[in-house]
């Protein structure tokens, strides 16, 4: 008689994640807070003086150490995208927006100015969002109240205590039950056969081969990244990530040679922030924008078209390049930084996405 086990898993039960708990009663009506890996998506429509809509989308992973950053301006009359990368807490950004000035009654034409800081731990998280203006009075360069009533213009100020979601979220950084299969590999959870419809991409279907760049190498590893004090080694990994795309697609380039490019053609925010659409024409490729939410078949699809796929990784302090799949939902990477060679998707907060021209 052939008998049959039911194996039963007990694993703990973690509730939901709430990152936008914690601020939602403090945001305008203009923002929307979203929940997202590890952290939140803060969406805001900034209308400023009822002269422009001012798009800010922020997405903050507040339970790394040092808490880090991405921030997307936008302007739709202006025709204006530009996304951020690299902010982390102890680094205020102070950025006027490129192309962006606007005619203040009584003061005249100014410039939009980014205003944004993150200040310390996840315990105790100041977070400040907000826009300003700087203009000329009497020939002299003035901003913010000195210029205008109402300026600085504060989206959102305040010290956020994220203790609770983030001991939550040290939970879950891996996916619970994920060796279950690997323990009881008899237990044939999965079907191996493939149709051709639904034929898995492995690294031997994929047509893209990809440069690989250390950004501690001693050819530049001690260079300044930007014009700040930051070295390519310390703050460069999405610098050398898109490095080594636009080399793998046929740019002699080096992480040296394109931090010397975005130095001199505006390719920096603050000094050392990455602007993502910056090597857009120059090198043959088009920055599409992030996504937020990737999934498997997402990342074989880029794969498959020879996209630049940047994820952004442990907790959003981190920035690899994608270069093919190993299985499941583990996909194999050039990590600038770390001795690493794959990470799981669950470990991918973002990807910011190139298209090769």
């Amino acid at each position: 008689m052939k008998r049959a086990y039911l194996f039963v898993l007990s694993l703990p039960v973690i509730e939901s994640i709430d990152f936008c708990g914690p601020i939602s009663r403090y945001l305008p009506s203009e923002c929307h807070c979203s929940n997202v890996n590890h952290g939140f998506d803060l969406a805001c429509e900034v209308n400023f003086f009822k002269l422009d809509k001012i798009g800010l989308d922020l997405t903050l992973s507040p339970c790394v150490s040092p808490a880090s950053a991405e921030l997307d301006v936008t302007d739709t009359k202006f025709n204006i995208h530009k996304e951020l990368a690299g902010l982390h807490a102890g680094k205020a950004l102070q950025w006027p927006i490129p192309g962006l000035s606007l005619s203040l009654p009584k003061v005249g034409e100014v410039g939009v100015v980014v205003d944004f800081n993150i200040e310390g731990d996840a315990a105790e998280l100041t977070l400040k969002v907000g826009l300003d203006a700087c203009g000329k009075v009497s020939h002299v360069g003035i901003c913010g109240s000195r210029l205008h009533i109402g300026l600085p213009l504060n989206v959102l100020s305040h010290t956020f205590n994220f203790s609770h979601a983030c001991d939550n979220d040290a939970m879950i950084q891996e996916p619970l039950g994920l060796d279950v299969v690997k323990m009881l590999p008899s237990l044939h959870m999965y079907n191996d056969t493939t149709s051709s419809s639904t034929k898995v991409l492995t690294s031997e279907t994929l047509s893209c081969s990809y440069a690989s760049y250390k950004q501690c190498d001693s050819a530049w590893g001690e260079v300044h990244l930007g014009t700040s004090s930051n070295t390519i080694c310390n703050s460069g990994c999405a610098m050398t990530s898109v490095a080594m795309y636009l080399q793998s697609i046929g740019n002699k380039l080096t992480p040296l040679q394109l931090n010397e490019y975005l130095i001199s053609n505006g390719g920096y925010a603050s000094k050392d922030l990455l602007i993502w659409g910056s090597v857009d024409t120059q090198f043959g490729v088009t920055f599409e924008g992030k996504n937020t939410s990737p999934s498997v078949s997402d990342i074989q699809k880029g794969l498959a078209n020879c996209q630049g796929l940047i994820a952004n990784v442990r907790g959003g302090s981190h920035w690899v390049l994608i270069t093919g799949f190993v299985s499941g939902t583990t996909f194999s990477v050039h990590d600038p930084g770390f001795n690493v060679d794959s990470y799981d998707l669950s470990e991918m907060k973002q990807l910011a996405v190139y298209n090769k021209n």
